[in-house]
């Protein structure tokens, strides 16, 4: 399974959810990069698909006689190994930055 992002609390539940992207130990250059992806992947929990659909595709890849190798579930998963196939790395790299909220140096 590849999923998604999904509407769940799981943000809410990691120990120092902001500990785990903001520590001591942080180099400082990585610091805008941290707090996009940190912004990014709580915005998607919020916004996600409802959990139940990754279940029940849980559920119906473990009643199938002979599953593929991948599956993926929820909003981006199911084109996103698409278009690593499809589109140039420099492509894709613009793409993924943009979707961060990131500026190319």
């Amino acid at each position: 399974m590849e999923p998604g992002a999904f509407k769940t609390s799981i943000a809410d539940h990691l120990p120092g959810t902001r500990g785990v992207f903001e520590n001591s130990s942080a180099i400082d250059d990585y610091g805008p990069v941290r707090r996009a992806f940190r912004d990014t992947l709580l915005r998607a929990l919020q916004h996600g698909d409802d959990p139940r659909k990754a279940a029940r595709a849980v559920f119906d890849v473990a009643c199938t006689p002979v599953p593929r190798f991948r599956y993926g579930v929820g909003r981006g998963a199911s084109y996103l190994p698409y278009l690593k196939v499809l589109l140039p790395q420099s492509l894709l790299d613009r793409l993924l930055r943009r979707g961060f909220g990131l500026k190319r140096k």
